[in-house]
Formats: C-alpha cells, structure tokens, sequence
C-alpha cells in the first residue's frame, strides 16, 4: 500500500470558488471523474482534460455550459462509451441528412436505418457537426467555439441522456446543484 506523506500544490483553480456557477460545474465534472474511476486506475487523458476544464472555468469568458457539456462528451470517449457521430452506427453511411441519435445503439442512425431502431431523437445537423468538432479537437480549442444557446442546449439534453445510460450512480447532489443553477440561467432557444 502506498501512502502519501508530502505533496505541493501546481495549480489550486482558487478563483472558481468566487463564481457559484463555475463551482457548481467544477464540482459536477470532478464527482463524476471520481465516480467513474476505479481506485488505482490511471487515465492521463481523463486528468488532463479535468485540469483544462477547471483552468477553462477560472476565464471570464468562457461559456460554462458548453465546456461542461464539451466535457462530458470527451469525458464519454475517454472512459469507453463514445458516441458514433460522424456516420451511420448501423450501415456505416456517411450521409447524415436527416440522421437521428439513438443512445441505446451509440450514436447516429442515418434516415434509412432509423427506421429499424426505436428511441431515436432528432438532432439538428449543426449539434451532430459539434459533436464531431468536439471528439476531434482538445478541449482548450473546443472553448474558443462560438456555440448558439439552442445548439449548447440539444446537446447537454443527449449527453444528459447518453450519461444515465452509460455511466452508473451519477445521480448525486453536484448534480442537483447544478440543475438548480441551469434553470435560474434559462435558455434562449433564438439564437
């Protein structure tokens, strides 16, 4: 057993406690980090991504919802349970006009084999494109994405799905907290 007897602090990310928002998502992104991996596990990618998320938190412009929601969906990829997005799961089509996402099959379903499969949810083509911008790019490159409300909106609404299907006991208070703070914001589906 290994035990730990000195340590130094790198970077604290102080300046999140000061904004309840960016507390709020900093404490769900970690919980769900910490709920996700086994004791001794190691996964460098997944830590590293935790760390930029937080840095990206403690910028005044950064747009908290979608770096979170950007998060969660690389936090998907490298925990195993991607989303296929940029063809058909099914036939491997890359026509993805009026496409559909079914979580329960992992990711896109071009119009022709959407009629196999029940579940299915319609995106817009646009939050299916960011999704693939998403898994492509880094998560400080992600951040310099100008994101409609309505788009950021569609997809934490799948990702939101996607995780209760794939990643077990995420219903915890962070989660709650972060709900409450999200309908005090509201969404503008205009823009």
């Amino acid at each position: 057993m290994y035990k730990v007897t000195q340590s130094e602090i790198i970077k604290s990310f102080y300046n999140i406690s000061y904004d309840i928002e960016a507390f709020s998502y900093a404490t769900y992104i970690t919980k769900l980090v910490e709920n996700s991996i086994l004791e001794n596990q190691t996964n460098n990618r997944l830590f590293i991504l935790l760390a930029q998320t937080l840095y990206l938190y403690t910028q005044d412009n950064t747009d908290n919802r979608f770096i979170t929601a950007a998060f969660e969906l690389k936090f998907l990829d490298y925990i195993g349970f991607k989303p296929i997005v940029n063809k058909c799961i099914n036939c491997e089509c890359k026509i993805l006009q009026n496409s559909v996402f079914n979580i329960y099959e992992g990711g896109i379903l071009c119009s022709k084999c959407s009629k196999l499969f029940d579940n299915n949810i319609k995106l817009d083509l646009t939050t299916v494109s960011l999704m693939e911008y998403v898994l492509r790019n880094d998560i400080l490159t992600c951040s310099k994405a100008k994101v409609s409300k309505y788009i950021t909106h569609e997809l934490e609404n799948i990702l939101d799905k996607y995780l209760k299907v794939y990643v077990d006991n995420i219903n915890f208070k962070s989660l709650h907290v972060l709900q409450s703070v999200k309908n005090n914001k509201g969404v503008d589906n205009d823009e």
